[in-house]
């Protein structure tokens, strides 16, 4: 993980820790800080969609792509870049699979990178979401990190 994403990801998590919004870090940035061996290419950020608008507005100083429905039609996303890294917001409604699992405490770690806090989804939430969404090769490789890590 270079200095850019390092400091792109800081700023996102300080951010969002202030503004009292319910988050939670997800995918291949998730992956890493829980000590999987992968290269994040984006930070992917999973919050509800009611606050949706007030993580539009923290982030104002940016521009983000148009609303697009995310691909299972459980809430919607949109994507801005801090220094050439890309940063997705999921905003997901409250049926929505991820949103289920992100609103559950025992469903959370608290990582701490570099000092900042961060919350992320245990890797067995994670590994329910990508079984959820179909996508076998992420859940496979979830599956070998947790039986490799006891």
């Amino acid at each position: 993980m270079n200095e850019q994403f390092k400091n792109a990801l800081k700023m996102v998590a300080k951010t969002l820790n202030e503004s009292g919004v319910d988050w939670v870090i997800c995918g291949s940035t998730n992956f890493y800080l829980q000590g999987m061996d992968v290269s994040p290419r984006d930070i992917d950020v999973c919050i509800k969609h009611g606050d949706f608008s007030r993580v539009l507005e923290l982030f104002s100083d940016f521009e983000f792509s148009e609303a697009t429905d995310l691909s299972n039609g459980e809430g919607q996303e949109r994507r801005f870049y801090i220094n050439d890294v890309e940063v997705q917001i999921c905003a997901d409604y409250d049926f929505g699979f991820y949103y289920r699992q992100m609103s559950d405490p025992q469903n959370i770690v608290k990582l701490d990178f570099e000092g900042v806090e961060i919350p992320g989804l245990k890797l067995e939430s994670e590994l329910l979401c990508y079984k959820h969404l179909g996508r076998a090769d992420k859940a496979d490789k979830i599956v070998e990190f947790i039986k490799n890590k006891l």
